[in-house]
């Protein structure tokens, strides 16, 4: 009688285990279907969005009307963005006739981000509940979920929104000449100078002036010892930098920010103190000069508020370069960076 009371309760533990295991692999079963589901959500709403860009395309190609300059320029435009997309579909087109498109193709990513993150949340709760109570599989999801979106197309296509970094933050975007000086945690960014400085700046070189309009916009913190700049139209000449910065720099036991200048010189225009790993918010825009074609007008802003402008000239024979930031000493530690490269 014993051995078989001992026989039904091992059958019945057994039983359980085996249950356990089934709703184990059903909740992971589950969450892989929901994330293959959205990645092809996601594959359809770019197709959907470059159909509508191609659609543009027939349209302005068989508009007559047009004068040929304006056809060109727009088809130029148009072939730009399309180009853009399909290399980075975080580059979502913002030409005002593809308006309508690209709400469109947000809200489809959003809602399909939506489904996903809710997709998660449901496998997380399934596996912290009984009968399973694995606390350590929910912890996995979470984190899971937490990094699937890092992606810039999850991040800034579903929300419709800036990212925290955009060109998005990798090797194949960006380059530093002191690399192992170059850290990120948790999306944040900390660059500390090498003994000849070290300068992380964007592979895409060609942010020009001109009708083109560059709108740098970061959210950072100095280091007590900092000095780094800011810069923008950056190239490399003879072992030299140059192009038109804003220096972040500290002095009498603050970090000073505000304005800009050609070079790495002093900063023209107001400055603002901050203590030492304070964050704060400045932006650096290009707007072409109106009256000398050669130059262009760089305007800044901290937390909000303008800073000054400077007439700068840019380089004569490459009237283009990449951004970023050089450290001279110290460190700076960038929470956010954005920079935007569009048509009037």
């Amino acid at each position: 009688m014993r051995c078989l009371y001992f026989v039904a309760i091992l059958f019945f533990a057994n039983t359980l285990f085996a249950q356990d295991k089934v709703q184990d692999g059903s909740i992971a079963e589950t969450l892989t279907a929901a994330k293959a589901s959205y990645k092809e959500q996601l594959e359809q709403a770019s197709n959907s969005l470059l159909a509508e860009i191609d659609a543009r395309i027939s349209t302005v190609e068989n508009n007559s009307k047009l004068s040929v300059e304006s056809q060109l320029e727009t088809l130029k435009e148009l072939a730009a963005a399309r180009e853009a997309f399909v290399n980075d579909p975080g580059n979502v087109p913002s030409q005002r006739k593809l308006v309508a498109a690209k709400n469109k193709f947000q809200r489809l990513v959003r809602n399909s981000r939506k489904t996903l993150e809710d997709a998660f949340d449901e496998a997380a709760d399934a596996y912290r509940k009984p009968p399973i109570k694995d606390f350590k599989a929910a912890e996995r999801v979470l984190e899971e979920r937490k990094n699937f979106f890092s992606d810039k197309l999850e991040r800034e296509g579903a929300e419709g929104k800036k990212v925290a970094f955009k060109p998005a933050f990798n090797d194949k975007n960006w380059f530093a000449t002191a690399p192992k000086l170059v850290s990120i945690k948790d999306d944040v960014i900390k660059i500390s100078a090498a003994p000849n400085g070290n300068a992380l700046l964007t592979r895409k070189t060609n942010f020009k002036r001109g009708t083109d309009l560059v709108d740098v916009a970061v959210e950072l913190a100095a280091a007590k010892g900092t000095e780094a700049f800011i810069i923008l139209n950056a190239q490399q000449k003879n072992g030299k930098w140059s192009g038109v910065t804003s220096r972040i720099h500290f002095e009498n036991g603050k970090i000073h920010a505000g304005g800009q200048r050609s070079g790495f010189r002093k900063n023209t225009g107001r400055q603002e103190k901050f203590k030492a790993g304070e964050f704060f918010k400045m932006q650096l825009y290009v707007h072409e000069h109106l009256q000398d074609s050669n130059r262009a007008l760089v305007k800044s802003s901290l937390n909000g508020k303008s800073t000054g402008h400077t007439a700068y000239e840019w380089h004569k024979t490459n009237k283009s370069g990449a951004v970023g930031f050089v450290v001279l000493k110290g460190a700076l530690t960038i929470k956010s960076f954005e920079v935007v490269n569009t048509k009037k």
